[in-house]
């Protein structure tokens, strides 16, 4: 068992340090930290953080006190052509069948392979070409049906592009693929679903389906579980109304879904995290959003989706930001668990917003900022909140006659309240202390100022203080 690092984490507390440090009375939460060989957890070898209760009380994690372990997976290794394999030089450029019979026998290009504005439906077979270290870039080739030819095509250096090929609905010799930088599917008119990428289970590097104005539903990724290294994108596929193929989906480093106008739905059932962000935006028929296995965010951003009703995330855990911006019809936003996120939260333009519930969130580590919410009346949503390591900015809360639910608060970075027509006292903020910046307390019609100046009175405001 090769243990590269292990850490204690006490039993609902932060992450503290090194094993052995805990009271040797309870029992302890153990983070472990090792190299992971090469294999079915990541392809190319890399991290495992592996956690457990230290039962034994040795302050030693032991595999067999292991209970949760999550991989950070190496990248691939350079696509490069294989000693003995007879290969040529790219770039190579395909323009006519006869074309294609420059490749007989050749097992790798050394760079990369263009068909491009060729008048091809299909590709003549060329079963010996195995790898290509650059790029792949199949674009503008009008009366082009399938990919078949490249059925032998496992590598891809860089990446593999098909965009612009108008008549193109099979794409399955993308499946073929073991090793490949990126693939993007672009613009291509007649494409209506992803058959043929069935055989994808993970996906080392990224994805990108874009702009395919016949694409319906994302059929083909039925088996994806996991997207590793890169993003995997959804954007500006206009008739695209079904993503149920992703139900099987887990995680992912980026994971985003944008533009698709005919979208109502986003079912996300099995995902349980994304590394740097869930970006979910201008969808203009999504109506709800539900992820039931969501726990762990690098950033969640749910922007301008205008017939957006409910976001309901009940598992979520942790968070780096948190942003809801302008998703005009959004009523009601569910976020239970969510403890803690680790930049900024935002509340941002959401005119029907009358229900939000963040009742475990206890600390924000950037600024909170809650503009035009016209219909939220209280922050009872925000019942346990202690601490803002921001800005704490209120503007355009109209419901808001004060801070009912903001018991806990206890400090904030710099604190501007302005703009609030209905706001008239600061009842509710019983545990209020302190603002280590400035406090801006401006243009709020039906607060009192000799109110502003108590309150600013009562509490340590370490900068500046405009009141009026």
């Amino acid at each position: 068992m090769i243990r590269a690092s292990c850490l204690w984490l006490a039993a609902g507390a932060a992450l503290s340090g090194c094993f052995g440090n805990g009271d040797p009375h309870h029992d302890h939460t153990l983070v472990r930290v090792d190299h992971e060989p090469q294999g079915a957890n990541c392809r190319y070898g890399g991290t495992g953080i592996h956690t457990g209760v230290d039962s034994d009380k040795d302050s030693v994690l032991d595999d067999s006190e292991i209970t949760s372990s999550q991989y950070i997976c190496d990248a691939a290794s350079t696509v490069k052509c294989d000693e003995g394999q007879t290969k040529v030089d790219g770039p190579v450029s395909l323009a006519t069948a006869q074309d294609f019979t420059s490749l007989a026998g050749i097992q790798c290009i050394d760079g990369d392979l263009m068909i491009v504005g060729t008048q091809l439906a299909s590709f003549p077979a060329t079963p010996d070409l195995q790898i290509v270290t650059g790029n792949v870039i199949i674009a503008g080739n009008a009366p082009l049906f399938s990919l078949d030819g490249f059925t032998g095509l496992t590598q891809v250096g860089s990446k593999y592009i098909a965009q612009g090929n108008d008549s193109l609905v099979d794409i399955g010799a993308i499946g073929a693929l073991t090793r490949f930088g990126s693939i993007a599917i672009v613009g291509n008119d007649a494409l209506v679903d992803l058959s043929g990428l069935e055989t994808f289970t993970e996906i080392d590097g990224g994805l990108q389906v874009s702009n395919n104005s016949s694409l319906t539903s994302l059929h083909g990724l039925e088996n994806l579980t996991r997207g590793l290294h890169d993003g995997i994108l959804f954007r500006s596929n206009k008739n695209l109304t079904s993503m149920t193929a992703l139900s099987q989906l887990r995680s992912a480093i980026l994971l985003e879904v944008s533009g698709n106008a005919s979208l109502t739905t986003l079912p996300l059932a099995s995902f349980e995290r994304v590394d740097v962000y869930l970006k979910i935006e201008q969808n203009a028929a999504l109506s709800n959003i539900q992820l039931p296995e969501f726990t762990t965010a690098g950033a969640l951003f749910v922007t301008s989706n205008p017939a957006l009703a409910t976001l309901t995330v009940p598992e979520l855990v942790l968070s780096g930001a948190v942003e809801l911006v302008q998703d005009t019809s959004l009523a009601s936003v569910s976020m239970p668990k969510l403890a803690y996120t680790t930049v900024n939260f935002d509340l941002n333009n959401l005119p029907q917003l009358a229900t939000a519930d963040f009742g475990a969130l206890v600390a924000i580590g950037g600024p909170l900022y809650m503009y035009q919410l016209p219909q939220l009346a209280s922050f009872a949503g925000f019942a346990n909140l202690s601490s803002i390591g921001g800005n704490f900015t209120m503007r355009q809360c109209n419901a808001m006659t004060g801070f009912a639910g903001l018991g806990k608060l206890v400090d904030v970075a710099n604190m501007t309240i302005t703009q609030n027509a209905q706001l008239s006292s600061f009842t509710g903020l019983t545990s209020f202390a302190k603002v280590g910046g400035d406090l801006t307390i401006v243009e709020n019609p039906n607060l009192p100022v000799g109110t502003s100046q108590a309150f600013a009175s009562a509490i340590t405001v370490v900068g500046s203080v405009t009141i009026n």
